[in-house]
């Protein structure tokens, strides 16, 4: 059956407004069948493994038939990662700073789904038995002696391979015997072979500050940041939720935009790096997130499971990271991702707490910031780092620095898996960048561009990609557009945008740095104040806590506190 490019166009469009998703696979359990806040679970050493598959609905709980794949979390604490328990076992886990990796032999035990009358769920994985009660959670593990043989077998293979590695050694030093009188080029390159082994069972921790990235590779892999060869392109696709389309109304798409132009220039000035806008999706209907989600692990797992089926749509299947954007608070954190998680497609999602109150040029730090993790750079707490688990509120638009350890776990990781980082067609995504005329953000253009990008006979631009743009032509120089911002710290510091006759975007004027406003000075478009400062911290400030030296803001017990010591001279603030 044929469908005219208009049908097709209305149906894109309620993909890009109604927020669906189903999957043949998945079948509900009413609450007469499922105790409700049932949740599966498997105890694993300090932590416990949730299947991911499990979702809350009001009506109850969704369930898959994949029992593999598990989140990971330590009650009391921030630890969070993931799991995958069938053919090999292997796991990560973020605790803080550091990574640790969990990895087995290939797991010998074939899995399977089985329903019965006294369980609702009852997995069999050979003697393991696993049962989820409906009153309650029971956890029930038989390991039996063949499972103990197993992991003997498993012991002595791995002393095998720690003879082998010993007799490589031995070859080597009578290979540099044999070499002793010939110049050797690469006298500087150390042998370590000792470190590659081969992990079964246990927890590995690298402590190496060098090489953080975990790996089971040698170090003669990890290079120096400026050997990459290849430009790594890194695809990212935006999800605005709901709560930040009704703040930013029409300027939602320009907003998310201007966050990762700043974004680009922050890490391709850096990096042979190159950021690909792949599209934004915009919640309209409701929200993505259940109020019952509270922690950021929960929520990082639901937008997992939400778009675990990419096919979808081409932008999702082809990004290497989904980024969800929202105004409402993240567990007191201003960002989260997965480390290393763009080269996965369970891991690849970063959620990120965006303030009407901050800077385009503070925004796109918490996007580069949260894209470098997914790179898998660590946290580096070296002052103004942009790799800083938290960011000073006084230094927020001040620039970034990239230490030289976090340019060396980022171009590893690269290095690693370049295959994964090639270049996208990135047209349809409503973007215009690279060699793109336009983008009209439909698969099929409009009457403005065409559906490669190119402006149609006629046309300087496409409506979509700006105020500027009407009936695919520029709109004069000098004509307003946009609004005045209405947000107290950054009306006196920005003034409302004027069309170029050049271009279809409208963009407000910055006002120049140190420019006095309100109680304090603007820089990059927002006024520098004690207020300002106080509640990015989650204070209040008042005039009796003024201080000249120091930041001072109301505590809980509403008495002055000091925040922090010498913040005014950067800014030379008339107090």
């Amino acid at each position: 059956m044929n469908i005219s490019n208009t049908k097709k166009a209305l149906l894109w469009f309620c993909f890009l407004r109604c927020v669906v998703y189903r999957d043949g696979y998945n079948r509900l359990i009413s609450p007469e069948d499922l105790y409700k806040h049932g949740t599966f679970y498997i105890d694993f050493e300090s932590y416990k493994l949730k299947l991911v598959s499990s979702v809350y609905t009001e009506d109850g709980v969704v369930f898959k038939k994949d029992i593999c794949h598990y989140s990971a979390f330590k009650e009391g604490t921030e630890s969070y990662g993931s799991f995958d328990i069938c053919g090999k076992i292997q796991g990560r886990i973020v605790e803080g700073s550091k990574t640790i990796e969990y990895r087995s032999g290939k797991n010998p035990y074939e899995m399977a789904v089985e329903e019965s009358q006294d369980s609702i769920i009852e997995v069999r994985k050979n003697s393991v038995v696993i049962k989820l009660n409906k009153n309650v959670h029971v956890t029930e593990i038989e390991v039996t002696k063949e499972i103990e043989n197993t992991n003997k077998e498993i012991e002595n293979t791995n002393k095998g391979i720690e003879n082998t590695n010993k007799e490589i050694e031995n070859t080597n030093k009578e290979i540099e015997n044999t070499n002793k009188g010939i110049e050797n080029t690469n006298k500087g390159i150390e042998n370590t072979n000792k470190e590659n082994t081969f992990i079964t069972g246990t927890i590995k921790e690298n402590t190496n500050k060098k090489n953080p990235i975990k790996t089971n590779t040698t170090m003669n892999n990890i290079i120096n940041h400026t050997m990459l060869e290849k430009t790594a392109y890194v695809k990212i696709f935006f999800i605005n939720d709901r709560d930040r389309v009704e703040d930013l109304q029409g300027d939602i798409n320009f907003d998310t935009q201007e966050m990762f132009r700043e974004a680009s220039r922050i890490i391709e000035g850096m990096f042979k790096i190159k950021l690909q806008f792949m599209g934004v999706l915009n919640i309209v209907d409701g929200t993505l997130f259940p109020e019952v989600y509270t922690s950021k692990i929960q929520k990082l797992e639901y937008l997992s499971n939400f778009f675990e089926d990419r096919s979808l749509d081409k932008s999702l299947q082809n990004s290497n990271l989904i980024v969800f954007l929202t105004s409402k608070d993240i567990d007191d954190v201003e960002g989260l991702s997965f480390i290393g998680g763009s080269c996965s497609l369970r891991d690849g999602y970063s959620m990120i707490n965006i303030s009407q109150k901050d800077s385009s040029f503070y925004k796109g730090k918490v996007l580069a910031h949260e894209i470098l993790h997914s790179l898998g750079a660590h946290h580096d707490d070296k002052s103004l780092s942009l790799m800083r688990e938290s960011f000073n509120p006084v230094y927020r638009e001040s620039e970034v620095v990239i230490s030289k350890e976090t340019q060396e776990e980022v171009e590893a990781f690269l290095h690693r898996n370049i295959s994964m980082f090639t270049k996208a067609n990135t047209c349809g995504s409503g973007f215009v960048d690279g060699s793109k005329e336009c983008d009209s953000g439909l698969p099929f253009g409009s009457e403005c561009c065409t559906e490669d990008c190119r402006l149609r006979d006629g046309s300087e631009c496409d409506d979509k990609n700006g105020e500027c743009c009407k009936k695919c032509k520029f709109v004069d120089k000098n004509i307003f557009c946009g609004k005045s911002s209405e947000n107290y710290f950054k009306k006196d510091c920005q003034s409302q945008g004027r069309c170029s006759g050049k271009s279809p975007e409208c963009i407000s004027t910055i006002l120049p740095d140190g420019l006095k406003c309100l109680q304090g000075v603007c820089k990059r478009g927002v006024c520098q104040t004690p207020s300002l400062w106080c509640s990015r911290v989650g204070r209040i400030y008042e005039e009796g806590c003024k201080d000249k030296t120091r930041l001072k803001c109301l505590d809980e017990k509403e008495e002055c506190g000091i925040v922090l010591d010498d913040v005014y001279k950067p800014f030379f603030l008339p107090l």
